[in-house]
């Protein structure tokens, strides 16, 4: 019994109703944020490493060539072409890899902050429906306009509707 009161006591100083519904809704964005941005890492990196994978293989490819030529003594086209267009093929392959990982790195990053933006603004109507038990629609201005005023001011304009 004492230590019920006690903790209710302290509930009330440790912070306030609206500061513990602000640091619990944050804390589930920041959750929810975290999840959706746990596998962006991979098309991040995939992203910005597989240009130099395919740069190493166009060295690799080139460094063949001129091995090819040391050994036959003679840089004809023939010696060369080969060696060469191994080496332009990885540098594609690694473009290949790299361009559609970026592309679907963005398009998630802007999915993300879109759906973040969201949230952000459903939890600061949840928020004030909590704390207020005031309904907030941000599409509707109108229904805000005429809903969400001082009591005051909409008692007199009641009595401003039933008078006239």
């Amino acid at each position: 019994m004492f230590y019920e009161k006690r903790a209710v006591k302290q509930l009330d100083t440790l912070c306030t109703h609206s500061e513990f519904l602000t640091r619990n809704m944050r804390r589930a964005i920041n959750e929810g944020r975290a999840q959706l941005e746990s596998n962006l890492t991979i098309l991040a990196t995939i992203g910005s490493t597989s240009p130099f994978i395919g740069l190493l293989g166009t060295v690799i490819g080139i460094y063949d060539a001129l091995i090819s030529i040391s050994a036959k003594g003679s840089a004809s086209l023939g010696t060369v072409a080969a060696p060469v267009g191994e080496a332009l093929i990885m540098t594609a392959i690694g473009l290949t890899v790299a361009i559609p990982a970026i592309l679907a790195y963005n398009a998630f990053i802007r999915g993300n902050r879109r759906f973040l933006n969201k949230l952000e603004g459903f939890t600061h109507d949840l928020h004030t429906c909590l704390n207020t038990g005031a309904r907030m629609d941000m599409k509707n201005m109108v229904y805000m306009k005429n809903s969400i005023q001082p009591v005051h001011i909409q008692t007199e304009k009641a009595s401003k509707e039933t008078t006239s």
